[in-house]
């Protein structure tokens, strides 16, 4: 094979490469870990909001101002039925995605770095996912 063939076997290669889109590439929003439970913060531009990665966790809080408005930076601590903390996340995206096992749990969420505060229960199915739009304040 000549160089001018592998240069260009090698610009195709690159060039078929970059019109992947990102998310098949495997980028976009990390999923995270914390205390054993998988969790994702993620709503922040249109790539991310359409990950079909977020249809398999079983909760999903969104986060909005009064006005509807997403609003990042929430806070979010969930304890269980006892009242033992099970999660804890200060994530920079408007979506909470979290990855917990079926049962009720109560949710005390913060935003705008502490400023507005709501409690809240959920309950979580087996199966299916629980979503939740909370408006702060």
């Amino acid at each position: 094979m000549s160089d001018r063939s592998v240069l260009c076997a090698a610009i195709l290669a690159l060039s078929t490469f970059a019109a992947i889109p990102a998310a098949a590439q495997g980028a976009g929003d990390p999923i995270l870990e914390a205390n054993g439970i998988k969790y994702a913060c993620a709503g922040v531009g249109k790539a991310s909001r359409g990950d079909p990665r977020w249809a398999t966790f079983p909760v999903k809080l969104q986060f909005a101002a009064a006005n509807g408005d997403f609003l990042g930076d929430p806070a979010v601590t969930i304890t269980d039925g006892s009242g033992k903390q099970v999660f804890q996340a200060q994530c920079n995206g408007p979506w909470v995605l979290i990855e917990l096992p079926a049962g009720s749990y109560q949710v005390h969420a913060t935003g705008q770095k502490g400023q507005y505060a709501k409690d809240f229960p959920i309950s979580v199915k087996a199966g299916g996912q629980t979503s939740k739009t909370v408006r702060l304040p």
